[in-house]
């Protein structure tokens, strides 16, 4: 799917003017600002031009939920879309959190492994995650959590993914609530324990990734929050 087409799946939700979750940094332009689908990172390759978009979800509106898209050139490679809930909403003792309700992209494996290769060897789905910490970051929030396997909406034999063990790899604790709850800081794995031949290629993704996170982080900071710097919430632990 290109852009075009993307935008026009995706138009402005008939009311998006909540704010109660999403704090005093968001308000009623802040919604106007993402019914436009704004590129909130974006790299350029010798072959391909690669970003993520902001929008509303896909395939279907929930109030106060937002989508992140990862696309190559003009084809959407994968979504995810999140919403920021009360930590008692997940079953976490925090003000807040950003919930992942599903991750999901396209079934042409061969341009999910193009992707990859292109960029350091990072999925779009793990790319997506890592923005996710960046827009935590700028609004402050100290975790985010991830629905299970057990809890995902649809399911079928068209359902692949495995929602556990794609937490699992971010470190995430299972709560009583069936969902994951991670921190955006938590610890890498120590470098010593990585075998050596591998260590300069996981150092090159750690780095990647962290610079995505911290872009993600300064462009929503820039574009979204410039008219209420003041507002920042303290981050949650």
């Amino acid at each position: 799917m290109g852009p075009a087409a993307f935008r026009a799946r995706c138009g402005t939700p008939p009311s998006c003017t909540t704010t109660s979750t999403w704090g005093p940094e968001c308000g009623p332009i802040f919604f106007a600002q993402v019914a436009a689908q704004p590129i909130i990172w974006q790299q350029q390759t010798a072959d391909a031009a690669f970003g993520i978009r902001l929008s509303y979800p896909l395939l279907g509106w929930n109030e106060g939920e937002l989508s992140l898209s990862f696309f190559r050139n003009d084809t959407l490679l994968q979504m995810l879309p999140f919403v920021v809930v009360p930590g008692a909403v997940v079953g976490a003792p925090v003000p807040r959190a950003l919930l992942v309700g599903q991750v999901q992209g396209t079934r042409e494996t061969a341009a999910i492994r193009l992707a990859t290769k292109c960029l350091h060897d990072s999925t779009p789905a793990h790319l997506l995650v890592h923005a996710t910490y960046g827009v935590a970051a700028a609004l402050r929030i100290g975790h985010v959590a991830g629905v299970s396997t057990q809890e995902r909406l649809r399911d079928g034999p068209k359902c692949h993914f495995d929602y556990d063990a794609f937490w699992q790899q971010f470190q995430g604790q299972r709560l009583a609530t069936q969902l994951y709850l991670f921190a955006i800081e938590t610890p890498e794995k120590p470098l010593e324990e990585v075998k050596a031949k591998y260590r300069p290629r996981t150092l090159r993704k750690r780095h990647y990734k962290q610079h995505l996170r911290r872009e993600v982080a300064q462009h929503w900071r820039a574009a979204f929050l410039r008219a209420a710097p003041q507002c920042h919430p303290a981050a949650s632990s």
